[in-house]
């Protein structure tokens, strides 16, 4: 048996000298590649947080909560655990970068001094976005499709079992390998999007990820505020339905208690909300109760006051996990960006910066656009409830169709959708691209080819296991919520308690004109991982131990749909553990100061 490379003492200690060497060239090439200015990273972060979550997943959740209520939530979660976690990142990642390493497992080895443990704890954060990417790069391809077919075939939107048919028949919900087989063509547009994202992180930071920001953000934000407008101008388009108005729309997003006239439904039992009426409208009043004193018992008048909504846990674990999608922290992709930052850059600001970008483009262009227009044609019950996809790839499809030039505006929305998914797909795919590089020490080219390999082989698999959509339902659960749970409690114990959050803030406040509030010392050291900690258990009790949520029931019963991509799953994972066990870089710390 040859003897291995520990026994042959390549990774002893007499040998220190030559690993100060490779981390001092890595260090060297790492400052070819990173950003030119203050503006440019904060619209690469800004582009990485702005995504599919803003404009489908926080206004659908928002929808399903029941809007007000869901906004406390969401508001006091980006206060406590959002802005901790993402300054966390920020903080962690420059510093790390400074030591020549670009992806958590070796930022972690770096500010821990060596510590193994850490360095495996950080493959969490690469894992989780270069995982995401599998399932998040179909549902771009979905935008692409989407937008092609409103401007081609807009009709097919006329009315709501068009809409579903052409959901179900080109998401492939129908059963699995029906969307590739079928002549959507979404089999090529799902390699094209890959292709694309590729050729991206294949350019580089400056030239790729900051350049593609650059000229794209701003025309997201312009397309989203002529859509915004739009859609805020539309008032009531049918005087025969006075309760369907974008001013209803705002109301049940916005206002957190609310009056809902219920409707029984007779087969199941289930009371499901037919409209909202607001209580300061006489008139509105008036109508309700008559419609409920004639219904026969069949419809109720019932107040939702934000107490009630704030006591649905599900909806405080939705919200948490809205910041984390939305903010892109706890993820890994903060702090790969942070790690190619110059040294004095202001992070303390550029991470607000990028924060209230995001927060402008969801809460202030998505929450007023989105959920109103789906109410102002459809209706509170054709809103209230809608999951993600559903609001908005079936119900929006509808309200943009009944709209005044619905190809226009239709395809700009789609259009819109495809560039902010871009933004959020490439910085996934960096992350995955850091680590082969650090970690394999290979070249640019050769890095992205492995990238694409693992990439292109996982969204084909979410893509071809499409039967009820499971494979994505499986890994958006064990990725985009388990995960990313973990990861973020990983960083916040890191900063917090491992490197101590008094130093944490000291390197964040380098170079900085702002200062941090005092009062996070406190937050990000207690509040933040007890805030975690508490979410993260009951999200477990609810998903585990309750109640077996729809992916764990499908393993357990061997689906094809579940079981394969996990699978593939585990075989990424070992292959990243595997290689941040052998690489001979992060073997022997040095001190690089």
């Amino acid at each position: 048996m040859m003897p291995s490379l520990w026994q042959k003492g390549l990774f002893s200690l007499e040998n220190e000298a030559f690993f100060v060497s490779i981390a001092c060239m890595s260090s060297s090439k790492a400052q070819q590649d990173e950003w030119s200015g203050k503006i440019g990273v904060i619209l690469a972060v800004a582009g990485s947080a702005v995504g599919l979550g803003n404009f489908l997943r926080f206004p659908g959740l928002a929808a399903q909560y029941g809007g007000g209520a869901f906004m406390v939530a969401y508001g006091l979660m980006l206060v406590l655990v959002g802005v901790p976690v993402a300054w966390a990142e920020w903080s962690i990642g420059r510093r790390g970068g400074q030591m020549g390493a670009h992806c958590a497992p070796g930022v972690f080895w770096y500010l821990t001094k060596g510590s193994r443990l850490w360095k495996f704890l950080g493959v969490l954060a690469v894992l989780g976005p270069s995982s995401v990417a599998f399932y998040y790069m179909v549902v771009e391809a979905w935008c692409c499709g989407y937008f092609w077919k409103m401007l081609t075939q807009p009709e097919v939107f006329a009315t709501a079992e068009g809409t579903a048919q052409t959901f179900f028949s080109f998401t492939g919900m129908y059963g699995d390998g029906s969307a590739l087989l079928s002549n959507n063509g979404l089999l090529w547009i799902v390699g094209g999007v890959i292709l694309l994202n590729l050729g991206i992180i294949y350019r580089g930071i400056s030239k790729g990820i900051e350049m593609f920001s650059r000229w794209f953000m701003p025309i997201l934000l312009l397309i989203s505020l002529v859509l915004l407008v739009r859609i805020l101008c539309i008032g009531t388009p049918d005087p025969s339905y006075p309760d369907r108005s974008i001013e209803q729309g705002l109301g049940y997003m916005w206002n957190p208690s609310k009056l809902l006239v219920e409707e029984q439904d007779r087969d199941s039992g289930e009371w499901k909300t037919v409209s909202m009426v607001s209580a300061s409208h006489r008139g509105a009043m008036d109508e309700a109760v008559r419609q409920v004193e004639m219904s026969g018992g069949t419809r109720r008048l019932t107040e939702v006051t934000l107490w009630d909504g704030l006591k649905n846990i599900e909806l405080w674990i939705a919200a948490a996990g809205q910041v984390f999608l939305s903010l892109s922290v706890g993820t890994g992709l903060i702090l790969t960006y942070a790690s190619y930052v110059r040294k004095k850059e202001d992070i303390a600001l550029s991470g607000l910066s990028a924060a209230a970008s995001n927060e402008v483009c969801e809460v202030g262009i998505a929450g007023m656009m989105t959920v109103p227009a789906a109410v102002a044609f459809l209706g509170v019950a054709g809103a209230a409830g809608q999951g993600t996809f559903a609001l908005g790839f079936m119900v929006l499809p509808q309200a943009f169709a009944k709209m005044g030039s619905s190809v226009i505006f239709g395809s700009l929305f789609f259009l819109l959708l495809t560039v902010a998914a871009v933004t959020s797909s490439i910085s996934m795919m960096q992350v995955g691209l850091s680590f082969i590089e650090e970690f394999m020490g290979l070249k640019r080219k050769m890095a992205v080819v492995v990238q694409g390999f693992f990439t292109a082989t996982g969204t084909l698999i979410v893509a071809w296991y499409s039967g009820n959509l499971l494979a994505m339902d499986t890994y958006d659960f064990f990725l985009g919520t388990l995960c990313f749970f973990v990861s973020a409690m990983v960083m916040m114990i890191l900063f917090s308690w491992k490197l101590g959050v008094d130093r944490g803030l000291m390197d964040l406040e380098d170079g900085s004109v702002i200062r941090i509030p005092r009062i996070y010392r406190f937050i990000m050291k207690f509040v933040t991982p007890t805030l975690l900690l508490a979410i993260f258990l009951t999200w477990l009790a609810q998903n585990i131990w309750v109640k077996q949520a729809a992916p764990i029931e499908a393993l357990g019963r061997g689906e094809h749909g579940a079981v394969i991509p996990m699978g593939f799953l585990a075989a990424y994972t070992l292959f990243l553990l595997f290689i941040t066990m052998a690489s001979g870089r992060h073997k022997v710390y040095h001190s690089p100061r």
